[in-house]
């Protein structure tokens, strides 16, 4: 959690240094911008790197492991690009397109977990059925 509070107070710098420069020179405060935006990516697919490795040593225990963590791969996906677009929408000055983005990435997201839905309703069928 170390490299999160670094990245919060490096962003939160480059903000106020952006904030600075941009009175006089927007092109330097938007490279900046871009420059922020690279790094906190790199520190977000680090954060992601060990729920990938979870996923795949759940995929080796259940039978349907390779189907559910594709499904939640691709939910995690969805839900950060429909996030990272609203929040582009917002910046831009249009939140009505954002919080539509939102929403649309909330319900891709739950359309895509129907087959997991499914899988969990016949578990508990087949345990209800095993206690009965």
């Amino acid at each position: 959690m170390e490299e999160f509070w670094k990245a919060v107070g490096f962003v939160l710098i480059a903000v106020i240094l952006g904030l600075t420069i941009e009175k006089n020179q927007k092109d330097y405060a938007a490279v900046l911008s871009m420059a922020v935006c690279v790094i906190a990516a790199t520190i977000i697919f680090l954060y992601l790197e060990p729920v990938i490795h979870l996923l795949q040593e759940l995929e080796s225990l259940l039978q349907h492991g390779s189907e559910i963590s594709g499904i939640l791969i691709k939910a995690v996906g969805i839900a950060l690009v429909a996030e990272v677009a609203a929040m582009v929408c917002c910046d831009s000055g249009n939140s009505t397109l954002g919080k539509t983005l939102q929403m649309l990435g909330t319900a891709a997201v739950l359309c895509m977990s129907i087959p997991i839905f499914q899988l969990l309703l016949t578990t508990v069928r087949d345990i209800l059925g095993e206690v009965s």
